[in-house]
């Protein structure tokens, strides 16, 4: 469905009007009930041809009714469909304008069902002009990635199943994908609470407790389908409910639109997506101690008598202050002062491999250095020349 954004947000802005309009009016329904529900369907009415009008570029009068019959002129051939059609918006506009102008209240039991006549023809107009009737009009249509919007139409069908917590997965995969498009930092994950996260988005028009709030409800993803739930905080049946899934659901769609739509801010980028420290030896035999751990806690693993003067070791550059490595105590703020120099995830072809997989998180690689016996700088990781070289590939 190729719509232009300017008919789009008028459609959807058509349908948020019949869908707050309130309970169906019965032959008992007052008066002023009645005239409400006039008023919002002809409100809707105007949004929908005004927009169908716009997509088919016709030259009318502006009014209601030369727009009206223009457009279902364009829509019906039948001859009985194009009068009734034309007849229920004509009667629509008078009894707007009979209220609106004059203060006579619509007859009850004549127009009672005048609102969800118009709203069906709405609806076919929309399927013959667009090819999708009014009522599958929503936010979602306008997510203007096609695989992003498939998937958050898979998220709100697993709703209707009663599938809450595969509604919230795949509302968390869609952002996920919506993510490495739209400006946003790299690091920033569904289902990651980050208060700071929230901040920068709400300067892009996204109301920063309900993006919080929807990440709580949302499993940590980190691409495709891979998802965390924590059992022991939010990611628990009871949190796996259909209102929950319904708010995730229309605040990930809000979230993609602002973001697509939204002026583009400049991002920090992190130090390391782009560079790598390396720590060169200054002396002949230099005291290195290999510890291993993670999580926290790290042992001795050995001295490690491998380097030579003029070694180059790269990883990222913390500072301690003891040689007992503690890995909470280790910092990158004071690298100038402090007496021993550790490198985190060292990588060097003396170095062993760390493991693969769960088992890298326990098993990660510190190199702790006497300061006086090192210096410090930093190169490329590389991130740069492969991104050129991939350019050049594809011709960009």
């Amino acid at each position: 469905m190729n719509i232009q954004s300017r008919v789009l947000d008028r459609l959807i802005a058509a349908r948020h009007l019949i869908d707050s309009s309130g309970q169906e009016l019965t032959s008992f329904s007052g008066p002023l009930a009645v005239a409400q529900k006039i008023l919002l369907g002809h409100d809707a009415a105007e949004l929908v041809l005004s927009a169908l009008k716009s997509h088919l570029n016709l030259k009318t009068d502006q009014n209601f009714m030369p727009i009206a019959r223009a457009v279902c002129a364009q829509a019906f051939e039948d001859d009985s469909q194009l009068g009734a059609a034309v007849d229920a918006f004509d009667h629509l506009n008078d009894l707007r304008v009979a209220f609106k102008h004059r203060g006579n209240l619509p007859d009850v039991s004549t127009n009672y069902q005048l609102f969800s006549e118009v709203v069906d023809f709405l609806d076919i107009l929309c399927d013959c002009i667009i090819g999708k009737p009014l009522v599958q009009i929503d936010q979602l249509s306008a997510v203007s990635d096609a695989s992003v919007r498939d998937i958050l139409v898979s998220a709100r069908t697993w709703i209707g199943e009663e599938k809450y917590k595969e509604a919230l997965e795949t509302v968390s995969r869609a952002l996920s994908d919506a993510f490495k498009t739209l400006n946003v930092p790299p690091y920033m994950r569904p289902g990651k609470v980050s208060t700071e996260d929230a901040l920068l988005l709400s300067g892009r028009g996204i109301d920063p407790a309900s993006f919080l709030t929807m990440q709580k409800f949302l499993p940590l993803t980190y691409d495709g389908d891979e998802f965390h739930w924590n059992l022991r905080e939010n990611g628990h049946e009871m949190n796996w409910t259909e209102s929950n899934a319904n708010f995730c659901l229309q605040m990930a769609t809000s979230t993609i639109l602002r973001l697509q739509n939204a002026q583009e801010i400049p991002t920090p980028s992190d130090f390391y997506t782009w560079f790598h420290d390396v720590v060169e030896v200054t002396v002949a035999t230099p005291t290195v101690l290999l510890y291993k751990g993670g999580f926290g806690m790290a042992r001795l693993d050995s001295h490690f008598n491998l380097f030579r003067k003029g070694s180059r070791i790269s990883g990222r550059v913390k500072g301690s202050w003891r040689k007992e490595l503690d890995l909470q105590e280790m910092s990158s703020s004071d690298l100038e002062h402090v007496p021993y120099i550790v490198l985190e995830s060292p990588k060097h072809d003396l170095i062993p491999q760390v493991p693969s997989g769960l088992s890298a998180l326990f098993e990660r690689h510190f190199l702790l250095f006497v300061a006086d016996e090192v210096t410090i700088s930093y190169e490329s990781n590389g991130m740069r020349e492969a991104i050129l070289r991939r350019r050049i590939e594809q011709g960009e």
